[in-house]
């Protein structure tokens, strides 16, 4: 690994890094390159509702609905961790109450804590990683060459995602690598004003959210000639057996699109939980 980009993708202020990011790194290269798929220890690890009121360690933060997708709600809360002394806001989805969507890192106020403040206004740390697997997507085209490790390497690169969420993913490229070029599609502008409003998302001339059907985008973007480096595929729907990638993106005219749009040397990172790995097989062949 170059020290820039170590420097750019895993330092909190730009100047140290700490062991724990370097760990999370290597646990995502290892598990790229000896098992093919991710098993996030952290992801949906949440304890009860009933648990954190108790300890009144969480307080809900804003609640919204879906204007498109049928009782399909968010809510997304500010939760303690006592053990590591983090807070982090995360997205809970209606039905998915045990489980967060997003979880990312909140940054606190000097001489300030969880139960003496308001959370509300603490900013999001886009420089940490909540999420092996977010981790493990984000290692994935760096190490097989289709982003670079070098700053002037990225220039001229473009990634796509389909899927924003709470935007773990594309802002931390955006904050450590800020000169790749990133497109985020969405289809549900709930989640897109969430984002915007309690995650710190925004949209600049190297990074826009575009709120649509990322399948019609995929297609047209296959049909106009479109582009890119990178294609991250993190949309999800209401199946509770296998909620990500939605069926819609399961489809083999989505692959075939998504193939058709990738560059010479684009990479379409190969990351999934356990579950997933036999019904993709026959798709990475």
């Amino acid at each position: 690994m170059g020290r820039e980009f170590l420097n750019r993708l895993w330092k909190a202020d730009f100047e140290t890094f700490t062991a724990t990011r370097i760990f999370r790194l290597i646990d995502g290269i290892n598990t790229w390159l000896f098992h093919w798929y991710v098993i996030d220890e952290n992801y949906g690890k949440l304890a009860s509702e009933a648990d954190l009121n108790k300890l009144k360690n969480s307080v809900t933060v804003d609640s919204i609905c879906s204007p498109i997708i049928s009782e399909t709600c968010f809510t997304v809360k500010d939760v303690f961790d006592e053990e590591s002394n983090v807070v982090s806001r995360v997205i809970l989805v209606k039905g998915f109450d045990d489980e967060y969507d997003t979880s990312v890192k909140l940054i606190s106020p000097r001489n300030l804590s969880f139960h003496d403040s308001d959370t509300r206004t603490w900013k999001i740390d886009h420089s940490a990683m909540n999420s092996q697997y977010i981790a493990a997507i984000i290692a994935a085209p760096f190490m097989v060459g289709a982003l670079s490790m070098e700053k002037a390497g990225n220039a001229k690169r473009n990634l796509l995602s389909i899927g924003l969420g709470g935007g773990s993913l594309d802002m931390f490229i955006h904050t450590s690598v800020p000169e790749i070029n990133i497109t985020t599609v969405e289809l549900d502008p709930a989640v897109v004003d969430i984002a915007r409003r309690w995650f710190d998302v925004v949209d600049d001339p190297l990074r826009r959210t575009i709120v649509g059907d990322g399948f019609k985008f995929l297609e047209k973007a296959a049909k106009d000639g479109g582009f890119f480096d990178v294609v991250v595929i993190d949309a999800c729907d209401g199946n509770k057996a296998i909620p990500c990638p939605a069926v819609a993106f399961r489809d083999e005219a989505m692959i075939a699109n998504a193939k058709k749009v990738l560059k010479t040397m684009g990479e379409w990172p190969r990351i999934y939980l356990e579950h997933f790995k036999l019904l993709f097989q026959a798709a990475w062949s």
